[in-house]
């Protein structure tokens, strides 16, 4: 049985929706990752980002796209990481969605349980279960 237009179009839609989640996450998880990218992305690679048609996703690539432009060095990426994701002080955006949506602005409280929740509704568990909060943009 041959897909229909509409299915086939869905399944372009789903997998250009995992294959920018599984980017981003590499980007929001380790801290190596921007320089490993900014060394092996080129222009050509990046301007074929698997969404379109929508004006905030072209402004996305094009910050990209001038970001590689830019040949910022490696440390100066790890630097940027550590200040919006780790810290010391305050990061300047946090990862944890616990952090924006409890009142105490803290991790491990019941949103970071809801999300464990529903990692083991489909027999899913976060990576450093205990350890790190599985609440983690990245993923």
């Amino acid at each position: 049985m041959t897909p229909s237009p509409a299915h086939a179009a869905a399944v372009d839609t789903l997998d250009g929706i995992a294959a920018a989640c599984v980017f981003l996450s590499n980007l929001l998880l380790r801290p190596e990752a921007g320089a490993r990218l900014a060394e092996t992305l080129d222009a050509d690679t990046a301007r074929q980002w698997p969404l379109r048609g929508n004006s905030d996703i072209t402004a996305g690539v094009q910050v990209l796209l001038d970001a590689l432009a830019a040949e910022v060095p490696a440390a100066d990426l790890e630097a940027d990481y550590d200040r919006l994701f780790v810290g010391p002080g305050p990061m300047l955006a946090c990862p944890y969605e616990s952090v924006h949506r409890s009142r105490e602005g803290l991790t491990f409280e019941a949103e970071t349980l809801q999300v464990r929740m529903s990692y083991a509704a489909f027999g899913l568990r976060a990576p450093a279960f205990n350890k790190e909060p599985d609440d983690h943009l990245g993923l």
